[in-house]
């Protein structure tokens, strides 16, 4: 039996890994997520690791680099407030300048996710890390792809929808993880300073876990305002 959980808050997508978060109304969630979510990153050319991606726990200022599209094309604003495209080599020696090392851009046509292609979080738990952090929190903070407005307004509550599905009748979701946390939850999205009393908040509340991760299961438009059911 279906249980109404909440409704859509608010709906982001990040075009450009470790850089800022783009707020939308609506968007297609298809099996790899929200369309055109993580398309893009930036990967350090002498990294031979599986993980070679600049991101904003190795520059910060990332997130204070802006994407929007303008005429289907992808465009930066950067902290300076220059207005660059996205493949322009000023972006990506700029990048590489201020990492210290050599940068490319790399477009990933299914996207490229740490864990899973959708995440979320209540703004219960949102608020119960912002009253005992002692911190006013940037929703962009935690980075998930959809915020959600709990009827039950219980911190955490998330964590109770593993192995369940949510969604309604236009897209589900199978919640599969709880979202582990790491450094870039300290990263003020409008300074990019870091405050590490964020993270050990979260350690002491849930075990560093804040939010969840799914996989789509039934693909569909997702909207804000969207009535949401536990299944």
């Amino acid at each position: 039996m279906k249980q109404k959980i909440g409704i859509v808050k608010e709906i982001y997508r990040y075009p450009v890994k470790s850089m800022a978060a783009e707020p939308i109304t609506s968007a297609t969630l298809g099996f790899r997520g929200i369309e055109n979510d993580r398309r893009f990153a930036f990967i350090i050319v002498e990294n031979k690791t599986n993980f070679p991606f600049l991101n904003a726990s190795k520059l910060p200022k990332m997130i204070g680099y802006k994407p929007y599209v303008k005429d289907s094309v992808l465009r930066i604003i950067t902290p300076s407030g220059e207005d660059l495209e996205l493949q322009s080599e000023t972006l990506r020696n700029e990048l590489s300048n201020a990492y210290g090392s050599e940068v490319r851009l790399v477009n990933f046509k299914n996207g490229i996710f740490d864990e899973a292609e959708i995440s979320l979080i209540s703004m219960s738990t949102i608020g119960e890390i912002e009253k005992l952090s002692g911190n006013e929190l940037d929703i962009r903070q935690f980075r998930q792809n959809i915020i959600v407005e709990l009827t039950n307004d219980i911190p955490f509550y998330e964590d109770e929808w593993i192995g369940k599905i949510v969604g309604n009748e236009n897209f589900s979701v199978g919640v599969t993880m709880r979202d582990l946390r790491c450094v870039m939850l300290n990263i003020d999205p409008n300074t990019q300073t870091s405050n590490p009393e964020i993270l050990k908040t979260v350690g002491k509340l849930n075990q560093a876990c804040a939010g969840i991760y799914g996989s789509v299961i039934k693909a569909g438009m997702i909207s804000v305002g969207d009535e949401l059911y536990l299944h």
